[in-house]
């Protein structure tokens, strides 16, 4: 016994706890800490920032994202990925050729510098080690709780207006101190005729609370399929009466990776086809099924965020030079603004997406670099391939995510921080190990 301490000494973290060891109190304790603190400012914090400037403000959650970073150094769980460093090398490149072409005064430098900032967290990962596994569960677990929680809330709040009349109770930033509110457009109080749209208290708007509990109900149903669970993220996603995590969840299960998922998507098809109608019908009195038509309704959230954005990018790739390298940074917001006047005399508003400014601020080599870069983000990172998929539709098309960081916050901590795994080793949920057993055949 004592010649193998001899030989084998245990290795100590600066904060005193041994690397690598199973018996550690769940991970070590400032790694544990920090990416749990990444989700509560994404899902509790998600209002709260610094101001900087008038219209600029350090939200909580990218805070949180560098903040992890010195915390995983300091014991030894941080490690650089080569490879998405390499892409993300690449996308910056590609976004500093802008500069040659982009000229006028809606150019932003500051927005292509804070494009290059917020991104950089991606290129790490927590380190392999012994106790990562049980850090993941941990982490996963702690989201799916915390949405349990929000979803509650969400229905409380939904109800709520018919007891009693506060504003503050669909949007908290009017009790909130202006200096430390993050500066944005959120379509907070937003409503559905007679009521309030559910947004979670917490949550900046309904599609926000609709969009975590997409991720909520993938990961449940990937991970764990408890029902119970997922008829209450079911109900919060309903009460936001947002199409955002609907069209997650498709994303992630309608999409066939293999013939099991291809099966998958046929019976959950069958059976949405045949609960959706009637229950939205008695039940809602048809709002859902009726918003599907607002991808051909002038003026409606689908068009102006899935269809309107498409003429704006044509009428931005007026030469070769702004077809490849962009109009510049910043740019995509003026414009989306000049064109609503012009075409539509500002009845409408034009969307973001970041597929649409992208392609119109950054060109195809800038659009192509920052898809590139999120994929090999992605396939690189540990997960079933649903999560992933879902991860990047919602990244691409779901809304104005390309500089929002508390999306990117999501994205960092429940997918992209967490490295492939060559080996699993056993963990404490049979469930979740018996997904990954799975997933490698």
């Amino acid at each position: 016994m004592a010649s193998d301490i001899h030989n084998n000494p245990p290795k100590f973290g600066p904060t005193g706890f041994i690397v690598g060891d199973p018996g550690t109190r769940v991970f070590h304790t400032l790694t544990r800490r920090a990416v749990l603190g990444i989700i509560v400012s994404f899902i509790f914090l998600a209002y709260f920032g610094i101001g900087l400037k008038e219209d600029f403000s350090l939200s909580i959650s990218m805070i949180a994202m560098y903040a992890a970073l010195p915390a995983l150094l300091l014991e030894r769980n941080l490690t650089l990925d080569w490879a998405k460093l390499g892409a993300y090398l690449i996308f910056v490149y590609s976004v500093l050729l802008t500069k040659l072409s982009a000229t006028g005064p809606n150019i932003s430098s500051a927005s292509m510098y804070y494009l290059i900032v917020l991104y950089f967290p991606f290129v790490f990962a927590v380190a392999r080690t012994a106790n990562t596994d049980g850090l993941y569960e941990k982490v996963i677990g702690f989201f799916l709780n915390c949405m349990i929680a929000i979803s509650v809330i969400a229905v409380v709040q939904f109800l709520s207006q018919f007891v009693v009349k506060l504003s503050w109770v669909f949007n908290i930033s009017l009790i909130i101190p202006r200096a430390f509110v993050d500066k944005g457009g959120w379509n907070t109080g937003a409503d559905a005729g007679s009521f309030f749209k559910a947004n979670g208290f917490f949550l900046r708007e309904p599609s926000e609370l609709s969009n975590l509990l997409g991720f909520a109900i993938l990961i449940e149903f990937l991970y764990f399929r408890r029902w119970l669970r997922l008829a209450i993220y079911g109900v919060g996603i309903l009460l936001s009466f947002s199409g955002t995590g609907m069209f997650v969840v498709a994303a992630g299960l309608l999409i066939p990776t293999k013939l099991k998922a291809l099966l998958r998507a046929a019976v959950i098809l069958a059976i949405g086809f045949a609960i959706i109608p009637p229950l939205d019908a008695f039940v809602f009195d048809g709002y859902f099924l009726h918003r599907l038509d607002e991808f051909n309704r002038e003026g409606s959230s689908a068009w102006a965020r899935f269809i309107a954005p498409q003429s704006v990018v044509e009428a931005g790739m007026s030469s070769v030079e702004r077809t490849w390298l962009g109009n510049g940074p910043g740019s995509l917001a003026p414009s989306l603004s000049m064109y609503a006047g012009i075409w539509y005399e500002g009845r409408w508003e034009i969307h973001g997406p970041t597929w649409a400014k992208l392609l119109y601020e950054y060109g195809i080599l800038g659009a192509a670099a920052g898809f590139l870069f999120l994929i090999v983000c992605l396939w690189r990172s540990r997960g079933p391939a649903e999560l992933k998929i879902a991860g990047f539709y919602a990244w691409l098309a779901s809304g104005g995510q390309l500089l929002q960081p508390v999306f990117l916050a999501v994205l960092f901590s429940l997918v992209i921080l967490w490295s492939k795994n060559r080996q699993l080793p056993s963990r404490r949920s049979a469930k979740l190990s018996r997904y990954h057993a799975e997933a490698r055949k």
